[in-house]
């Protein structure tokens, strides 16, 4: 029984071996450097994200990936506090554990979901000296930008009550990333804005969407999974590099970006965009009203390691999709290591003298 149990526990390790490795590997992929204006992963390397399963506030999503975004950590003090906002595909809203209704009866519930939040946050503050709000918006991938930029427009309505809203994207396909939005009063001249717009082309299956940057315009195939791996795939990173050098060549004065956006548009598109204007250092983001005009940063990314290769990426469509098989050996050698001495020092015990 003795012998039977510690097969069980070799070969539980193995296994665990070769999974840790999986996920390694995974965790590697995600923080490798690369090319960041690929802004889209390989829907097969990708997974769900869900940073803290324990906790109720973050959903399970399939979130927009944008790979030029930074990543997320949780305010680290009571001084910042934030609250998570979860859209579901559904389109009701899940916030701390509580599923509110889709459409106006959400938003209305959510402002007194907020209030009490700030409320609770400020007890024991002195008057004028409360902690930093933020708010956190999570919002499923295919989600339409009009239910994105209704929680936009929800925030800077709150006023004072939130100091910044973070959209949550996905970076590397793995890990939460964030493009940080902060509500603002500036009101750049013309001749210092880029000017660009998302439509849309078509409905259902068979739609594309259309980015168009001043005098130069790039078409996105729709479908129901922008990022299945594949020739379409490909093109759109293509696409997302063009944009990329686009808004790197701009004049040194254009800080800001005039961003209109068809409200049929996935938030898919329209994440990355913000995220690579971030990253070539635009400063505001100028959406059409009630929505408004946000000071537009990502926070500081991870050391990266050496680029992936293109097949990674999802340029190539390698047949193995990235995977580092050497790794997996790596890791199953590791739990066969652990096992053997786990079998062993079993026999040992077996073998003392009085057992």
């Amino acid at each position: 029984m003795v012998g039977f149990k510690a097969l069980s526990v070799a070969v539980a390790l193995v296994v665990g071996g070769a999974v840790a490795a999986c996920e390694g590997r995974s965790e590697t992929a995600a923080r490798t450097g690369g090319d960041a204006a690929v802004a889209w992963w390989p829907a097969d390397l990708a997974r769900p994200s869900a940073r803290f399963g324990a906790r109720r506030e973050l959903a399970v999503l399939d979130l927009p990936q944008a790979n030029a975004a930074g990543l997320d950590e949780a305010p680290a003090d009571r001084t910042r506090v934030r609250l998570v906002v979860n859209r579901l595909a559904s389109g009701s809203l899940l916030v701390k554990g509580n599923e509110l209704p889709a459409g106006d009866d959400g938003v209305a519930l959510l402002r007194l979901v907020l209030a009490d939040f700030v409320r609770a946050a400020r007890r024991g503050h002195d008057a004028g000296r409360g902690p930093w709000v933020g708010l956190l918006v999570r919002a499923d991938r295919m989600c339409p930008f009009r239910e994105v930029a209704t929680l936009l427009a929800f925030a800077r309505a709150e006023g004072e009550a939130v100091d910044r809203v973070d959209v949550g994207v996905a970076v590397w396909s793995a890990i939460d990333g964030r493009v940080e939005l902060t509500p603002s009063e500036e009101s750049p001249l013309g001749r210092d804005v880029v000017r660009c717009a998302w439509s849309a082309k078509g409905s259902g299956p068979a739609a594309s969407y259309v980015l168009a940057c001043d005098d130069v315009a790039w078409t996105f195939p729709g479908g129901s999974d922008p990022y299945a791996r594949g020739d379409a795939l490909a093109a759109a990173n293509d696409a997302w590099r063009a944009f990329d050098a686009r808004l790197r060549a701009r004049p040194a004065s254009a800080g800001s970006i005039a961003l209109v956006v068809d409200p049929a548009v996935p938030w898919a598109y329209v994440a990355p965009t913000l995220a690579l204007a971030a990253r070539a250092g635009v400063r505001l983001a100028l959406f059409a009203p009630p929505v408004g005009t946000f000071a537009l940063s990502t926070p500081p990314r991870e050391p990266t390691a050496p680029p992936l290769d293109a097949s990674a990426a999802g340029d190539a469509g390698g047949s193995d999709g990235g995977r580092s098989w050497t790794l997996l050996g790596a890791g199953a050698a590791a739990g066969l290591a652990a096992a053997v001495a786990v079998v062993l020092a079993t026999r040992a015990r077996r073998r003392a003298p009085g057992r």
